[in-house]
């Protein structure tokens, strides 16, 4: 009964590890030809799997979002004309 457990038990590993491989291969197929299952299936893996580099991802974003700001600030300057601040405030009777 051992050597029958043993080889059931092999064939499971072996198995499982067949299963994962060929399921893999469907998905970069199906992510090929761009199909709703794999992108589906491949953001379900993102969301659950760690990003080992998540630190320097959040900092390129900010760094980015720095930078994106600066230039909107310095575009909006030199295309707006400066005008006082008081130039509209007539009271109107």
């Amino acid at each position: 009964m051992d050597v029958f457990q043993e080889i059931i038990f092999s064939l499971l590993a072996y198995g499982s590890v067949l299963l994962s491989v060929c399921f893999f291969v469907m998905m970069c197929k199906w992510a090929k030809k761009k199909k709703g299952a794999a992108m589906a299936f491949g953001m379900l893996v993102q969301m659950f799997l760690p990003d080992p580099k998540v630190e320097q991802t959040i900092e390129m974003v900010v760094e980015s979002k720095k930078e994106d700001k600066g230039e909107q600030e310095s575009d909006e300057s030199s295309t707006r004309p400066n005008k006082p601040d008081n130039v509209n405030n007539f009271p109107l009777n």
